[in-house]
Parts: C-alpha cells; sequence; structure tokens
C-alpha cells in the first residue's frame, strides 16, 4: 500500500471521513466541500488533494481535478497513488483532446506518470499489491495508445 509521507492530524480525520462518506454516496459536490474543509486544516496533507481530485473528475470539472492532482504530487512526490490519480485525470483529459499533436504529448505526460508510480511501488516493500498490477496496467495501456498515435 503506498503510504503518504505526511500524517493527518486528528483534526482533520472526521471533515475527511465525511468527504469520503459523500463521496461513496455520489455527493461530489459535499464531498468536495468536506475534503475542501479538511484540507484548510491539513493544508501538506496530499490524499485530501487526491481525492478532490476525484470527486472533482465524477462532476467532470477536469481542470480542477488536474490542478488538486498536481498539488497531491507537489506535495508528496514520493507517494505512488498520488501519481496514479495524476494519470487518471490526464487520461481523462486525453478522451476530450482531438488534436493529434496535442493528444500524443498529453499521452507521453501519462506515460510518465505510471513509471513514477511503478517506480515507487516497486521500492516499497508491499510492491506485490494491487496498486502495482494496477499501475502496470494502466502504463501498458497507455504505451499501446502512443503506439496507436
Amino acid at each position: 500500500m503506498s503510504i503518504p509521507a505526511a500524517t493527518l492530524p486528528a483534526a482533520a480525520l472526521p471533515v475527511k471521513e465525511r468527504g469520503s462518506k459523500a463521496f461513496l454516496e455520489g455527493h461530489y459536490a459535499l464531498s468536495i466541500n468536506e475534503y475542501t474543509n479538511a484540507i484548510k486544516i491539513a493544508p501538506k496533507y496530499a490524499p485530501l488533494y487526491s481525492q478532490r481530485a476525484a470527486a472533482y473528475m465524477r462532476l467532470n470539472q477536469l481542470p480542477k481535478a488536474l490542478q488538486d492532482a498536481r498539488v497531491a504530487t507537489d506535495i508528496d512526490e514520493r507517494w505512488a497513488k498520488g501519481w496514479m490519480r495524476l494519470g487518471e485525470v490526464m487520461q481523462a483529459i486525453g478522451e476530450t483532446e482531438t488534436d493529434p499533436t496535442g493528444l500524443k504529448l498529453l499521452y507521453g505526460a501519462v506515460e510518465e506518470t505510471y513509471e513514477n508510480a511503478c517506480d515507487l511501488l516497486q521500492l516499497e516493500s508491499s510492491n506485490g499489491g494491487k496498486q502495482f498490477e494496477e499501475a502496470e496496467k494502466q502504463l501498458k495501456e497507455v504505451r499501446e495508445k502512443l503506439a496507436s498515435l
């Protein structure tokens, strides 16, 4: 399991949990609000940005999702799940891209995010888990997409 470098302060935990509950129930706007409140308490906790990015993705607010995913990797560049989220957001953006040159550049960047995730997961003691398999699967799919462009 990919573990973030920072710890979540106790005061932010119930707020984060409300955000997670709202997300699971499909209340993405409420989820974003709760994660935003948790970020005010713990601005250096990368998973909050990653989780808020997932909620933005569900609402198709891809620029905001991309911004949060980038913040998560900026805060904790050694957290593999942050790179996975960034790759997911960039792939979603790629689905709307029509310019072949832009698409190739975008997928080149997506490939790099999944390479980062795979590298980090290999370094962790629990690297045999589902996250590593998912990162490898996504990396393979992105490479196939790049080859077809």
